[in-house]
This record gives C-alpha cells, sequence and structure tokens, in this order.
C-alpha cells in the first residue's frame, strides 16, 4: 500500500516560537512568524503542475475575471504574499496531501480504463484530515488574496490549527446533490456559496478531477440528502479491476465507502459543463 501517513501532518512551525506577526501573513495570530513575505499559491501549486502547459494554467471564475471568460495565467500569477516564509513551508505537507490525492484519482482513471496495460496502481491511503485541512487553507487563502468574493467564517483559522473542535456536521463530505454519475475530468473547480443575509461563505464545492467532494461550514438541514460526511474510502471499480483510496480520520467517526464503478470509456468535457465551460 502507498499513499501518505494517515496520520494528521504536524502544520505548526517548529522550533521555538518567534514571538513576531508579519502583518501580511494570514496565520499571524499565533505570533509565531518569520520576517520575510514569500508568495503562496492559493490554489496548490503541486494540482497546478497536474494540468500546466509551459508554466500556464487555464483559470476562470476568479473574483477580478471577466465572468465565463478562461485566462491563460502564468502560474506565479496564481500566488500571493499571504504567508510569511514560516507558516508558508509549515503548512507544505497540506499541498503535498491533496496533490498526491488527485494524482492518485488520475492514476486510477487510466488503470481501470479498458485499454490499460497490465495493472500499476496500488492500495493507497491518505489522512482525511489533511485533504480537510487543505481545503480549509485554500478558501482561506484564495479570500485573503481577494480572488473569491464572500466573508469568511471567523473559525476556519481555529479550525485550520486544531484551536477548537470541528462543530457538529461541518467538514468534508462527499457530494450527491448532482446525482449519481461523476464524469472523470484533468482539471479543478471550486464554488463557493455565501448566505444571502451575512454573506458569509458556508459551502465550498471542489470538483476534484471529476469527483464530488465539498467543504461545508455550517451543518446541513438534511445532512444525507446533502452528502457523506468524512467517508472511509473511494473504492474505484470496473469490471474484475479494483482500486481503493482509503481516507484515515483520527478524531471523528468516518462516513461510509463510496463505490464507484466504472460505466464507461468516455474522455471529454463533463455534459454537465455549459457552454462556455466546453468552449472556453
Amino acid at each position: 500500500m502507498t499513499g501518505h501517513d494517515p496520520k494528521p501532518a504536524t502544520i505548526a512551525p517548529l522550533g521555538t516560537p518567534t514571538g513576531h506577526r508579519h502583518a501580511k501573513c494570514f496565520a499571524s495570530a499565533g505570533e509565531n512568524c518569520s520576517t520575510t513575505i514569500s508568495r503562496e499559491h492559493f490554489i496548490s501549486e503541486t494540482l497546478l503542475r497536474q494540468i500546466e502547459l509551459n508554466n500556464t494554467a487555464k483559470i476562470a471564475g476568479l473574483s477580478w475575471q471577466q465572468p465565463k471568460t478562461f485566462d491563460i495565467i502564468p502560474l506565479k500569477g496564481l500566488a500571493s504574499k499571504i504567508l510569511c516564509d514560516r507558516h508558508n513551508s509549515a503548512l507544505s505537507p497540506l499541498d503535498a496531501a491533496m496533490g498526491a490525492f488527485s494524482q492518485a484519482i488520475a492514476d486510477i482513471d487510466r488503470d481501470l480504463h479498458p485499454d490499460a496495460d497490465a495493472p500499476r496502481f496500488q492500495r493507497r491511503q491518505f489522512c482525511g484530515e489533511d485533504l480537510e485541512r487543505w481545503m480549509l487553507k485554500c478558501l482561506i487563502g484564495m479570500s485573503v488574496s481577494g480572488n473569491i468574493g464572500g466573508a469568511l467564517n471567523p473559525k476556519c483559522l481555529d479550525l485550520l490549527y486544531d484551536r477548537i473542535a470541528w462543530p457538529t456536521g461541518w467538514g468534508l463530505y462527499w457530494l450527491v446533490d448532482r446525482g449519481p454519475v461523476a464524469h472523470h475530468a484533468s482539471g479543478f473547480l471550486i464554488e463557493t456559496n455565501v448566505h444571502p443575509q451575512t454573506n458569509v461563505i458556508m459551502f465550498v464545492r471542489f470538483t476534484m478531477r471529476g469527483l464530488p467532494l465539498g467543504l461545508c461550514l455550517g451543518k446541513p438541514d438534511q445532512p444525507s440528502a446533502f452528502g457523506i460526511l468524512r467517508p472511509s474510502a473511494l473504492s474505484f471499480r470496473s469490471g474484475h479491476r479494483r482500486r481503493p483510496i482509503v481516507l484515515s480520520w483520527s478524531r471523528d467517526r468516518a462516513g461510509g465507502p463510496i463505490q464507484l464503478n466504472r460505466a464507461g470509456t468516455y474522455d471529454g468535457p463533463s455534459p454537465d459543463w455549459l457552454p462556455w465551460e466546453r468552449n472556453g
């Protein structure tokens, strides 16, 4: 079995606390910053490298872009000065975990294709908390850098650094609101939902290579109709081939496994995409 350590990563900076708060670092509340600010990719560079072409990525939907329009953006243009060097380095295990998780999904899709040669994929395991905290980190980074609208819930940083417990019903979900079919894709889609009265971000949809994941920052009215909170595994199957991704959760009981059966060989834009998304 391969994968990341199933124990949650340590993301607090190591060594003696510095007692310094950098004005531009979003994690400065702990007074443990370095004096140098760094450029942080609010969408992890490890993910961007999986879809880049000549150090650029095709991006749409950021707050400063024209609606329903893609732009080709250099990867360095998708980074902002929002973390000091010390906190940026300490949070890197979350980027690595999500990058490896995304790559595992791509490997499985390749391995379960009917035309694939001998299986290459092994059972893989990831710490669910690290993927969940990566979603928080991504949300915070995109918000602080001004790339999305809506206000952050004030609990986000405390949840990221385990200073408070996750409220009931909050966390990573496998979403069921768009039906039983998921279409594999090479890209990533991040969508926010804000409260109509408070303008606080309550939910973020993370479609990772076509898989419908989400981060809920409020208890759903009907959790079972919303999705599966903290699934224990994603089990992919095509004929006699089975490829599992195990998700370990140390703090809270995990939901059940998600079963995914490959139903075809189609490669291309998802039928759910709007015309501008397909043609952009």
